[in-house]
């Protein structure tokens, strides 16, 4: 049993009825603090009120919902049989079509069946039968023309074997000065590798020995590089196969990184032909050599020349993936590219050697 609480109404000489404060109701039913009797609250119908207003409002809501309803019946009955028909319509336009893709089927079936019994004049009924007979008559007479076709074609073949080994003595030579045409046609493509191979043939003095001169005085200008060092160089120099300056680009003053020009030009350079023939050699040993100009403190300018080197050593690994030796070489301090122009010795070279 729940307990139950009362209101002391003696203001005068009670702080329980002064302050208000609910008192629990002992047994005798008066004030502890000064033996009044007690004002028994009873519980307040609020809370039923408030159950009975909720029970209403559903109530109402579910009356109006039941309105709608009935007033919106005729079109929710109309919107369901519209969708029956259509799908009704939908499945006999589905069979239509199938009936007639099953006659537009029968009709070609037929058109081939009409054209013999056309060539074969018996119209009646029963011709199909015996055009079944005589459509066999007419096919061995095609077989028996592509059966003389080949036979015809074999003869041919076989004549032009006959006549290949009489003619052979004299067709030889013959087959000698036309084998230069075809080599002239294909020529044509790698016209440009022909002129670059019979350049340097014919000028294998001057180009040859021009170039081991200048390798020569790169390996002797070396800074970092000891005289055995050097002597070692100059005997592979000596036995390499071939040495080509690839790429030339020049910096600024006190410049190491490539411009956006330089590295446009080191990517159209990279993708033409006698570079690429370079790079899918795995023999091939690349040397990135930096110069710096006579200019200045000539560690300063070992330094900057390395990292000249340096850098288009990266730019070229990140361009094309390389998988050969490649070495990167600082010279420093140099006249040897352009002893009247400085500006012409803050260069990096990129050569390549083959073995």
């Amino acid at each position: 049993m729940k307990p139950q609480f009362g209101v002391c109404k003696n203001k005068v000489g009670c702080s329980f009825a002064y302050t208000g404060e609910k008192v629990p109701v002992p047994p005798d039913l008066k004030c502890p603090e000064c033996g009044q009797p007690l004002v028994i609250e009873s519980a307040k119908p609020g809370g039923s009120k408030i159950i009975l207003v909720i029970g209403a409002v559903v109530v109402l809501i579910l009356a109006g919902c039941v309105l709608v309803l009935s007033a919106f019946k005729d079109q929710i009955l109309s919107l369901v049989s519209q969708k029956s028909t259509a799908s009704q319509a939908v499945v006999e336009a589905q069979e239509n079509k199938g009936v007639s893709s099953t006659s537009v089927i029968q009709e070609p079936e037929e058109t081939p069946a009409n054209s013999p019994n056309i060539g074969l004049t018996p119209v009646p009924q029963a011709a199909p039968s015996a055009s079944q007979t005589p459509s066999l008559s007419p096919t061995p007479a095609p077989v028996a023309v592509v059966a003389t076709q080949p036979s015809s074609s074999a003869e041919q073949v076989a004549e032009s074997l006959t006549v290949n080994p009489v003619a052979s003595p004299a067709v030889q030579p013959e087959q000698t000065t036309p084998s230069p045409a075809p080599t002239v046609a294909n020529s044509e493509a790698p016209s440009e590798t022909g002129a670059e191979v019979q350049a340097p043939a014919t000028l294998t003095k001057t180009e040859i020995d021009a170039t081991r001169e200048d390798v020569l005085k790169r390996i002797n200008a070396m800074p970092k590089f000891t005289e055995a060092d050097k002597r070692r160089l100059t005997e592979k120099m000596e036995t390499a196969g071939s040495m080509d300056r690839l790429f030339v680009t020049r910096f600024d003053t006190g410049q190491t990184n490539l411009s956006r020009t330089a590295l446009d030009e080191l990517v159209k350079r990279i993708k033409s032909k006698d570079f690429q023939d370079k790079i899918s050699d795995p023999t091939v040993v690349f040397v990135v050599a930096g110069y710096a100009d006579s200019a200045g403190d000539p560690k300063t300018n070992l330094a900057i020349s390395q990292e000249r080197a340096d850098n288009v050593t990266k730019a070229l690994k990140d361009k094309t993936n390389l998988l050969n030796v490649i070495h990167s070489v600082g010279m420093g301090s140099t006249d040897l590219l352009d002893g009247k122009r400085p500006d012409q010795n803050r260069a990096v070279e990129i050569w390549a050697v083959a073995p």
